[in-house]
């Protein structure tokens, strides 16, 4: 929000390391395994719901 000061403190370490790798493959579409088994489950959960804005 603007207006507010907060420091934040960057991600470091293992967690870092895997989220940027897992941004790098999916900006270059090289999925791996892992990767592709999170998109099928997430294509599953989101077919079950429908979202409706009014």
């Amino acid at each position: 929000m603007l207006g507010i000061d907060t420091p934040h403190k960057p991600v470091e370490g293992k967690f870092a390391e895997e989220i940027r790798d897992a941004v790098r493959r999916v900006t270059s579409k090289k999925l791996n395994d892992a990767d592709k088994r999170r998109l099928r489950r997430s294509r599953q959960v989101l077919a079950r719901f429908d979202a409706v804005w009014e």
